[in-house]
């Protein structure tokens, strides 16, 4: 498995003389799975190939503006675009990809999400340049679209060639609110990163569904609805060490 973790300092200017205000954010790509596999035969049968893995792509564009009440009290607000895409090859292709060695299908789907998420932040603790503090989040998402996109080879007799992408309407709303621990170090008065290590989340997901489709030369419509309540929780050293994904790191202006 491929995984790449980029995270970037957003540019920041002073536009005033007072240490109390905070700019800053996160750019980051984060990828996992590749596309390339080996077609070999395996196992006992020799008509049995390998199945590639998925690709997951994640893109977070997410500037922040704060305000220092005091030395240990922070608030401000986090803006937001995420764009996720998910490249499956396994879930409608499995038997086809162990039977045929130059076969070829997948789904592709590709969300694109807007963000805004109110915090506090306490430091509960300071050393030299580190502190050490805990944020309180508040965030709501909205994904307004969804794009789906489906390939596959022909198998004689069994399944013919297409290659389609289908403009589905997938709505989502989520609330969630988060508990986050967090570093920070101090570089000069102006300038200082943070480190959130994601540990604690509660949300709750309302999905639309609306997608129009062509199934043996017939429109089907489909439309779904779905809600969901989450509740996640990481405080084993294992479990971090295992997903980097749950560390996030921040570049801030104080001025």
């Amino acid at each position: 498995m491929k995984k790449i973790v980029l995270t970037l300092a957003l540019a920041a200017f002073a536009f005033a003389a007072n240490a109390q205000f905070v700019i800053g954010g996160q750019v980051g790509l984060n990828t996992n799975g590749g596309n390339t596999w080996n077609r070999s035969a395996v196992g006992a049968t020799p008509t049995e190939y390998t199945i590639p893995t998925d690709i997951y792509t994640n893109f977070v564009f997410a500037p922040k503006f704060g305000y220092n009440l005091n030395e240990k009290m922070h608030v401000g607000i986090t803006l937001g675009f995420t764009s996720d895409v998910h490249k499956d090859f396994n879930s409608n292709y499995a038997g086809f990809y162990r039977a045929h060695k130059d076969f070829e299908g997948w789904d592709k789907t590709t969300n694109n999400g807007f963000y805004f998420a109110p915090y506090f932040r306490y430091t509960f603790m300071s050393y030299n340049k580190l502190s050490f503090f805990a944020e309180a989040q508040l965030a709501y998402m909205m994904t307004p679209k969804s794009k789906v996109h489906s390939y596959n080879t022909a198998v004689a007799g069994v399944i013919d060639a297409h290659n389609t992408t289908v403009d589905g309407k997938t709505t989502t709303n989520t609330l969630a609110i988060a508990a986050v621990p967090g570093v920070n170090y101090r570089f000069s008065n102006h300038f200082s990163a943070d480190l959130y290590i994601d540990l604690l989340g509660i949300s709750f997901v309302n999905r639309t569904t609306h997608y129009k489709d062509i199934v043996g030369g017939v429109e089907v419509e489909r439309k779904t609805t779905a809600r969901d309540f989450n509740c996640i929780a990481t405080f084993n050293a294992e479990s971090l060490a295992n997903h980097l994904n749950l560390f996030r790191l921040g570049f801030n202006y104080h001025f």
